[in-house]
């Protein structure tokens, strides 16, 4: 397998990026490191980040992350509402809406996408990086468990699953959320999640998930 591919992009980080490493030991650690992923439906994943990154309603002019996604998008899509806000000395929260968010994603090239928006494949390259070990987000708790053991390691490495702040799973939630959005916006965001969704359904066949 040629790994070269590899050592640009995503995979360039962190401890594949170490500035003593030399390309044949970011290789050796492709091939020879225990590689896992976790995954998630893709359309609940984008809702979660979504919730838990954009939702909560911007009441300043910071601009460190998500802020700056916010503004951004308000910006794109609420100009003179966002002028507004401004104007108005940012006395008021305002919210970005999730059909701004949406349009945000599909108006956004993935490669230029924040990872925590962008399809998991092209984050994670898993068609492309053999992993050892895929986890399901719906069982989470068995999966990291599993992979603690493998690595020896304690089950507190792992952080525990939290509701929302209003008590709600994400995957309660799909319906209300994703009802928001238009015919258009829908046919375009499962174009642009195609490849993840097969790729899920490829791991997880006899799930047949939530349907946009």
């Amino acid at each position: 397998v040629d790994y070269h591919p590899f050592l640009d992009g995503a995979l360039a980080r962190s401890s594949f990026s170490h500035k003593t490493l030399t390309d044949g030991g970011r290789i050796a650690r492709m091939k020879n490191y225990f590689k896992f992923m976790f995954v998630r439906h893709p359309l609940e994943r984008l809702l979660s980040a979504y919730r838990n990154k954009v939702e909560p309603p911007l009441s300043d002019m910071g601009m460190g992350f998500p802020n700056n996604l916010k503004h951004s998008i308000l910006k794109a899509y609420r100009q003179k509402e966002y002028q507004s806000w401004k104007d108005a000395g940012c006395r008021y929260s305002i919210t970005v809406s999730f059909p701004d968010f949406v349009q945000h994603v599909i108006d956004t090239n993935n490669s230029a996408l924040n990872p925590h928006l962008k399809p998991a494949i092209d984050a994670c390259h898993p068609c492309r990086l053999h992993y050892d070990f895929y986890g399901s987000f719906k069982s989470y708790k068995q999966d990291a468990l599993s992979v603690s053991r493998w690595l020896g390691m304690e089950p507190e490495f792992f952080p525990d699953y939290d509701l929302h702040k209003d008590g709600l799973h994400t995957s309660d939630v799909l319906d209300s959320y994703y009802s928001q959005l238009s015919v258009h916006q829908k046919e375009y965001l499962l174009l642009d999640f195609k490849d993840e969704l097969e790729f899920y359904h490829s791991l997880y066949p006899d799930d047949g998930g939530w349907q946009l």
